[in-house]
């Protein structure tokens, strides 16, 4: 009798612990992707360390709650960073980005912890600050999708970095190549424009 209740309990407990398994992992809904993908699908990504946070002002949280109904919205969090390595866009030393407070939607929000060093991937995201079709402020976003890395949970933080810098070498390469061939057809065409207005030739000396 005594070993069929220790059985009963010893799967009750197995089948609490799937289950909050199975909610924390399905809790973000987010597609988890490569370091590569998570690079190139944002566009700003440095490693830094958190100064602080504080509530955003109320015109910042516009963010509607993931799963509500339309018209709720999450406050915002503003978080200051000491910037330590730009890997993709451009940045001062410090940075202020926006998440959503994870306290009111944690399956969007990104909880930070000051003075915490991480790797973080944002957005810029279009904001209406005065209502439907008025002024609107562009504005660095991140979130629990975005797959932030906090440094202290690296196994490895040089291959990280180096990962980084490689994909930044890569992606400069990129950039300077498109804008060559961007100089090149400018070029060109301006050549075709000059052949175009260009009077004959002899035609200067008949005049």
């Amino acid at each position: 009798m005594e070993k069929k209740v220790l059985q009963r309990g010893i799967l009750r407990s197995c089948l609490l612990l799937a289950c909050l398994m199975s909610c924390h992992s399905l809790a973000p809904n987010c597609l988890r992707v490569t370091v590569e993908e998570n690079f190139y699908r944002s566009d700003i990504v440095f490693t830094g360390s958190v100064q602080s946070k504080s509530e955003a002002p109320e015109k910042y949280s516009q963010r509607r709650l993931y799963g509500k109904e339309k018209g709720k919205h999450a406050g915002a969090l503003e978080v200051l960073f000491e910037v330590e390595t730009t890997w993709k866009g451009k940045l001062d030393k410090t940075a202020l980005l926006y998440t959503v407070d994870p306290k009111e939607d944690g399956t969007a929000g990104y909880h930070f912890e000051v003075d915490g060093e991480y790797v973080v991937f944002a957005r810029f995201w279009n904001l209406e600050v005065n209502g439907e079709g008025g002024e609107t402020e562009t504005n660095p976003w991140t979130e629990l999708c975005s797959q932030n890395i906090n440094l202290e949970k690296v196994e490895s933080k040089n291959s990280l970095v180096r990962e980084l810098a490689f994909l930044k070498a890569k992606l400069e390469i990129s950039e300077k190549k498109l804008e060559k061939e961007e100089t090149s057809d400018q070029d060109n065409k301006a050549t075709e424009l000059s052949k175009l207005t260009s009077p004959p030739n002899g035609q200067e000396a008949l005049d």
